[in-house]
């Protein structure tokens, strides 16, 4: 997998994890019992910029699971 997420534990303690893959942009947050993720084209930070996608997932180990496969298909879809 090209993204090295933080696992799960780390968005369950209400943490929030930002990153790029060069200029695709992401940012993951917890809230209430998800997780939401949201990408835009970089080079700005996310309070900067326009928000082209968000989606939200369960906060257990198959949604985390299923956000990394989302992020991953994103990224390959984006070039």
């Amino acid at each position: 997998m090209k993204f090295d997420l933080c696992g799960l534990s780390y968005y369950e303690s209400g943490n929030v994890f930002s990153g790029n893959q060069g200029d695709f942009c992401y940012k993951i947050r917890p809230e209430e019992g998800t997780l939401k993720i949201y990408l835009w084209r970089g080079p700005y930070c996310f309070d900067k910029s326009e928000l082209l996608k968000e989606m939200e997932f369960p906060m257990d180990q198959a949604g985390f699971e299923q956000l990394h496969r989302w992020l991953e298909q994103e990224y390959a879809d984006w070039s």
